[in-house]
């Protein structure tokens, strides 16, 4: 009995330290996963007490970034939460995101290099 009591409060008072950090200026790390699909990637991304709505997604060059929406003074303040260099067999156009009950699930479609690429080259004489 002692020990569970023990657990649950382990488990209150990190859940209170990680919401003060993240309320008083500290920025909590973002969990991620990155698994290979039959026609995609996906990667979930979930921040800890931050909901989805101020989540951002935007791709700069073969970068996706995600971050978070601050208002701070009527001014939206961006905070990078997570990064990744997206793989060449990507194609960035198609890549789309949906929230659920984890965070965000962003697929990532393959282009067609994604089955490899391979040809013969003709030396000139």
């Amino acid at each position: 009995m002692k020990t569970m009591r023990k657990n649950n409060l382990t488990k209150e008072l990190a859940e209170m330290a990680r919401y003060q950090s993240a309320t008083g200026g500290g920025r909590v790390m973002a969990k991620h996963n990155f698994l290979k699909k039959g026609d995609c990637y996906q990667l979930t991304v979930s921040v800890a007490s931050v909901p989805v709505e101020y989540l951002v997604i935007e791709i700069v060059d073969m970068m996706l970034l995600v971050f978070q929406q601050d208002t701070l003074s009527q001014q939206k303040i961006p905070l990078l939460v997570y990064s990744i260099m997206l793989p060449f067999d990507v194609d960035p156009k198609q890549i789309s995101a949906r929230a659920n009950e984890h965070g965000i699930a962003i697929e990532l479609p393959f282009n067609d290099l994604a089955g490899g690429y391979h040809r013969s080259v003709e030396i000139e004489k």
